[in-house]
Parts: structure tokens; C-alpha cells; sequence
């Protein structure tokens, strides 16, 4: 029995469903019948029982429940004596999306040297793993890209950047000043995967739009998307300090005219624990370091 394990079961148990357990915990449901079987046959007895109308516990499994979340509690505290013994301070963790650290990580610096008691233990991971990460409570906070919103999730705005289209030399949108969603129609485009909030959000628009560009490929690496539009393979969508940071070689970075595309970076912090002390100083920094550097 592990910590996603425990998770897992939780989830299940809390929302009666293996579909609603799935969709939160980001994994399937054969991965769910899997985790718990696992667990029953450790235990030797049987926990939850599955029929038409959902999932209910048995009394063995009302009483696994309690144990769980005081279980639950106690990974939490091992892993966070852990950092904090390793650093010989009060760690924060945050699970922080890719690309947003050009604009954090100097801030957790100087949240760092004016909190000298407190470290920062940051992960870097895709939007995806992210929102696991929070919803396993893996993390005490975490950073990530204006998405779906979820109910025991407070999501705050701390920036927002703007999203650009790449377009090669040679193209007829490449002297354009901004591009519509709609001049890419049968247009051949190259986008960060399903585990990227971005993907959901052009998709999203597409349809809205009623256009419906060629998806050639779909990837981790949003430099892989620029190499692809230097390359001619196609149009990139990405982020407008990317392209500013990497010399473009015959492409041109053209903003999307649409207002509600951009990719806004938002604290994430979970609603259904405490935050201890050195969480609250964090939050209050990061809302007066943004509110200072956006106006600016």
C-alpha cells in the first residue's frame, strides 16, 4: 500500500462513482478495480461493493475510510519532515506547470531571502501532472494555466501571457499584424499535447469558431513547435515569451486577435486541507509580488 493507493481509495469511497473517481484522479477506471482489488487482497477482506447505481462500502471498508484519511495525514507529514529536515528549514512545496518559472522563480528568490526560514522545494511538470499532483495532496500549492474550474480548488490569477501563432516565411499569414481562429481552416498545425491546458483551449475554440485546422502533431516540447514552423511542416501555436526568448530563423510570432485565448498562470491552493503557516506567507507574497510587477 502506497500514498496513491490510499488516494485512490479515498476518491472512490467520497464520490461513489468509478467514473467520477477517474476523471479526478486523471487515471482509468481499470486502473481504479486494479488499485482496490490490490488492497483488498492485502487486507484480505473486502472493502467496497460495486453495483448499477455506483459504489458503496462495506462495513470493513467505512472503517478502512477513517484509518485512510488519518494515513493520508501522516504522508503528508513524513514527506514534509523529510524536505524540511533536508533543507533544516520549513519547506513549501509547489508543483509548477512548464514555463511558468520565467516569471516565478525570481520571486521565489526573493521570497526566500526575505523568509530565511522557509524553502521552496518546486517540481516542474506538465499541467496535467500538476493538477494530479494537487489532487493526490502531493503538494501543498501548486501553478499552473487557467482551466476547467474545479470545486475544492481556489485558483488566484498572478499573470497572464499571450499566445502567438508561428508562420513561416512564405506564407500568406506571415505579414498579417494579428491571425483570427478562423483563417485556419485545413491549415496543417503543430500544438502541445493533451497533458497542456493550451491543447483544450485551442480545441475548444475551434469548435466554438466552427473551423477545423489538420492537428499534424501533438508534443511535450514547445520548442520542438517552433522547430517545426522553421522547418515549413506547419503553423505553431505558442507563447509569446518563447518566441521573444529564441531567435526566430524566417518565422514570425503573430498574435491571436481573440481576447479569451491567452494563457493566464494563476496559485492553485486546495480548499479541503489547513494551510500551515509557512503556506499562508507564501500565498500573501505571491499575491503582492503580482499585484506590484503586473501593474508595472
Amino acid at each position: 500500500m502506497n500514498q496513491n493507493t490510499l488516494n485512490t481509495f479515498i476518491a472512490l469511497y467520497e464520490s461513489g462513482s468509478m467514473r467520477k473517481a477517474a476523471e479526478q484522479l486523471y487515471i482509468t477506471q481499470q486502473g481504479i478495480s486494479r488499485s482496490i482489488r490490490l488492497l483488498e487482497e492485502e487486507f484480505d477482506v473486502q472493502l467496497l461493493v460495486r453495483s448499477n447505481t455506483g459504489v458503496k462500502p462495506t462495513p470493513a471498508g467505512d472503517a478502512f475510510y477513517q484509518e485512510a484519511l488519518k494515513l493520508r495525514e501522516q504522508y503528508v507529514q513524513l514527506q514534509q519532515k523529510l524536505w524540511d529536515a533536508q533543507s533544516g528549514k520549513k519547506t513549501v512545496s509547489l508543483a509548477c506547470a512548464y514555463g511558468t518559472l520565467h516569471r516565478l522563480y525570481p520571486a521565489f528568490k526573493i521570497f526566500e531571502q526575505e523568509n530565511q526560514d522557509i524553502a521552496i522545494h518546486w517540481q516542474e511538470l506538465t499541467d496535467t501532472e500538476v493538477e494530479k499532483k494537487l489532487m493526490r495532496e502531493q503538494t501543498d500549492l501548486s501553478i499552473n494555466v487557467s482551466g476547467p474550474h474545479r470545486r475544492y480548488v481556489e485558483f488566484i490569477p498572478l499573470y497572464s501571457c499571450q499566445i502567438c501563432l508561428l508562420v513561416y516565411e512564405g506564407h500568406p499569414l506571415y505579414y498579417a499584424d494579428t491571425v483570427h481562429f478562423q483563417d485556419l481552416q485545413n491549415q496543417h498545425i503543430v500544438l502541445e499535447g493533451e497533458q497542456f491546458r493550451i491543447y483544450s483551449q485551442f480545441r475548444t475554440l475551434c469548435d466554438r469558431v466552427g473551423v477545423y485546422p489538420q492537428i499534424i502533431a501533438e508534443t511535450a516540447e514547445i520548442g520542438f513547435c517552433q522547430h517545426m514552423a522553421e522547418m515549413k511542416e506547419g503553423l505553431s501555436v505558442t507563447i509569446d515569451f518563447v518566441a521573444q526568448e529564441r531567435k526566430l530563423s524566417g518565422v514570425r510570432a503573430i498574435p491571436f486577435d481573440e481576447a479569451d485565448f491567452v494563457w493566464e498562470v494563476g496559485l492553485e491552493i486546495p480548499l479541503v486541507r489547513e494551510q500551515r503557516e509557512e503556506c499562508e506567507r507564501l500565498i500573501r507574497f505571491l499575491k503582492k509580488y503580482f499585484a506590484v510587477t503586473t501593474k508595472a
